[in-house]
């Protein structure tokens, strides 16, 4: 696990070289979502977008646009409270460590990393993003939680497209 958290680390450095596909978002959000969108550090514009594209790749081309503009959106709760890479690298680092009983929790950024499912979900609410299909509200909050907790719920939409955007979450 700790491979895989060293190589998105190296990653998210290369992220600020590279160029945000427009063309991509464009595709999926609106002038509103898109503005939503650019307000994320543009190492998390391109790590959603590659998500994206993992997810899409995944399945039919004709399925739930709307899905991957909950992807594109996974991570907007961020910009109540950005990250720096030391701030984002230290949350994985304690997360992996401690769970949930880390003295850091009370830290802004540890709040910052814990919290930004539910306020992503929070915020895309307000801004009435998903009212004819609220399930990815719920797929933004809880893209965080584990397998159990989701299938738990008794919600199979919500479980598949869970499982899909976590595994390509965390493969980004």
């Amino acid at each position: 696990m700790m491979v895989k958290r060293i190589r998105q680390f190296l990653q998210n450095i290369r992220y600020g070289y590279q160029e945000v596909d427009r063309k991509f978002i464009t595709g999926y959000l609106n002038e509103q979502e898109i503005h939503l969108f650019e307000k994320l550090q543009k190492s998390e514009q391109i790590h959603a977008i590659l998500v994206a594209k993992g997810v899409r790749q995944e399945m039919d081309s004709s399925e739930d646009r709307s899905f991957i503009k909950a992807v594109l959106l996974h991570d907007i709760g961020k910009i109540q409270r950005p990250l720096n890479i030391a701030e984002k690298s230290l949350a994985v680092i304690i997360d992996k460590l401690f769970q949930k009983s880390s003295p850091f929790e009370k830290r802004s950024f540890m709040k910052s990393y814990r919290l930004h499912g539910r306020r992503g979900e929070d915020l895309l609410r307000k801004n009435h993003v998903f009212t004819e299909e609220p399930v990815f509200y719920e797929v933004v909050g809880t893209h965080h939680e584990n397998e159990d907790q989701i299938a738990e719920r008794e919600n199979g939409r919500l479980e598949f497209y869970h499982n899909l955007l976590k595994k390509h979450d965390e493969r980004y």
